[in-house]
């Protein structure tokens, strides 16, 4: 076998070579995104780009601080900033003030700015449309209000040096809520029991009113049961002191008394099964045919008692909200102190809602139009119990629930009954006020 070779090229001595052969050569080379800068001396040198992986470039920023903004506002103008070395020294006190805390006359001071211009805190408007107005131009005229609204805002943080909270900025989303409040006869507004004013929006409920003067509003405080009677009756007198229509849910109650029905039914239903399962001999056929059926009629007694006994106590109940005046409750005017401060079943939540029933026509119209279903529309933010509130109606889960906030991404339709319809539109998040940072 010959000797080997000194001078023998291989393709990993090939790559070698290419690779320093080529190294001084790309020493002088700038790659893209790099900036040559100068010193104080007037020495030029040369900042490498700043790698990210692809996932960082994805990240979503919806707050920055002043020198961040600055910052990467100036990276993408290109302009190169060059810091100066200086000898002076800047001492810092340490009692400086904490900007995420008030003292209590900032904050009074605070609020009271907050009232006066409280009447500037709206949600954006859809503009007026006909059958003649074309896809294109009620779009611009959508973006034209949008832009409008948001421009109202920024003055109340920049002029007015007002915090506001984080609130939607897509202009889909505003579209879902629109399109809802013109096909809904009632408009439920859901919040938190928790803070019912932090999640409640004055401005949609003029907006609805702007719409259709024959629209009502409705506030229901869901998660109710995490409140005492008292914190109940203070809240009533406070929504009866302003004129609001309000009622107290629960749709976690409402879910466990479906469950408790349920499982009622399901345990008689077990009784006849096990008394099926236990004839073994024919001679004994006529008794367990008595017997399954003395089950089905036990089984279709018991239900018929409970239909009576929801049926009776839904009709005494209206009766006595009749005496009040059914629409007296609609107008505003507080119910008995017992009834405004009691949690709603979903029977009477459904009872409610077909009080709102659009008017039958008259005459010959009534012959020629069709029975027109009453639409409820449900919004909230996001995560205040809407889709839950569908779920404790339906008595079974037809909407998707998440703890995660915005699950629903589209208004959407769901036949309650022959006689109602809801119309859940996706967790709105509406502008508010914040005396510091700090509640953020």
């Amino acid at each position: 076998m010959p000797p080997k070779s000194k001078h023998a090229a291989g393709l990993g001595n090939a790559l070698m070579n290419d690779r320093f052969k080529n190294h001084n050569s790309n020493m002088h080379k700038q790659s893209a995104g790099q900036i040559t800068r100068k010193d104080q001396a007037g020495n030029n040198y040369i900042t490498p780009a700043k790698k990210e992986a692809e996932w960082m470039k994805m990240r979503s920023v919806t707050e920055q601080g002043a020198l961040d903004e600055f910052l990467s506002t100036a990276e993408l103008a290109g302009t190169d900033f060059t810091a100066e070395k200086m000898n002076n020294v800047k001492i810092i006190h340490t009692d400086q003030k904490n900007p995420y805390l008030l003292s209590a006359a900032e904050e009074r001071g605070v609020v009271k700015k907050q009232n006066s211009k409280r009447a500037r805190l709206t949600v954006p408007r859809r503009p007026p449309w006909t059958a003649s107005t074309t896809a294109q131009e009620l779009d611009t005229r959508e973006r034209e209000s949008m832009l409008e609204w948001r421009r109202g805002l920024a003055e109340l943080q920049e002029v007015d040096d007002l915090l506001l909270t984080p609130f939607e900025r897509n202009l889909e989303v505003w579209r879902q809520l629109w399109r809802v409040i013109e096909r809904s006869d009632l408009v439920v507004q859901i919040v938190d029991a928790r803070n019912p004013l932090l999640f409640r929006s004055d401005d949609l409920e003029r907006y609805v009113k702007e719409v259709d003067k024959k629209k009502r509003n409705l506030l229901l405080v869901n998660k109710a049961d995490m409140m005492t009677l008292e914190q109940r009756q203070a809240w009533a007198e406070y929504f009866v002191q302003n004129g609001i229509n309000f009622r107290f849910f629960s749709a976690e109650l409402a879910k466990e008394l479906n469950e408790a029905k349920g499982n009622a039914f399901e345990g008689l239903e077990d009784e006849a099964e096990e008394s099926e399962e236990d004839t073994d001999s024919e001679s004994a056929g006529s008794e367990v045919e008595e017997e399954i059926e003395a089950q089905g009629e036990k089984l279709a007694e018991e239900t018929k008692k409970v239909d009576l006994q929801d049926k009776k106590d839904a009709d005494e109940q209206w009766v006595d909200e009749e005496k009040v005046g059914a629409e007296a409750e609609l107008d505003g005017v507080p119910l008995p102190v017992a009834e405004q401060t009691r949690i709603l079943t979903t029977d009477d939540l459904e009872a409610l809602f077909l009080k709102h029933s659009p008017a039958a026509p008259e005459g010959a119209e009534a012959s020629e139009a069709p029975q027109r279903k009453t639409s409820i529309g449900l919004v909230g933010y996001p995560n205040v119990g809407k889709s839950s509130t569908i779920n404790a109606l339906l008595g079974a889960k037809k909407v998707s629930v998440s703890a995660t906030p915005g699950k629903t991404k589209h208004f959407q339709t769901i036949h309650l009954s022959d006689r109602v319809i809801l119309c859940d539109c996706p967790g709105l998040v509406f502008p508010n006020f914040a005396t510091t940072k700090a509640e953020l």
